[in-house]
């Protein structure tokens, strides 16, 4: 080999190698920059995970009122329904009562003593 083709030879390794190590400080630059999205990613993921659980303990405390709703609710119903029974009763005895005094004005006793 003569001295110009070793010479060539060295420019074109000492080319190549530069072309390398630019393409080594991308890479590196790439790199850094992926480590810095994937951190990124790993905090968003675990804002989400306690978003998650405090979600779940809010639907938890929401079932449970839920709940003690119905449970209210079927106290309350049964209360009206025991109104109800009572209205009725009270109907019944106000019309026997308004039938006795509407029988004892039509009959013209008028508060007086049948003679």
């Amino acid at each position: 080999m003569t001295s110009e083709e070793m010479e060539k030879t060295m420019q074109f390794i000492l080319e190549q190698q530069a072309q390398f190590a630019v393409n080594l400080d991308r890479l590196r630059e790439n790199v850094d920059e992926l480590s810095k999205a994937q951190r990124q990613t790993e905090i968003n993921i675990a804002r989400i995970a306690d978003g998650q659980v405090r979600m779940s303990e809010v639907v938890a405390s929401l079932a449970d009122a839920q709940q003690n709703t119905n449970t209210k609710l079927a106290e309350l119903a049964e209360a009206q329904a025991h109104t109800d029974r009572k209205l009725a009763e009270t109907d019944d005895r106000l019309n026997t009562l308004i039938n006795v005094v509407e029988r004892y004005i039509s009959e013209g006793r008028n508060g007086r003593p049948q003679s």
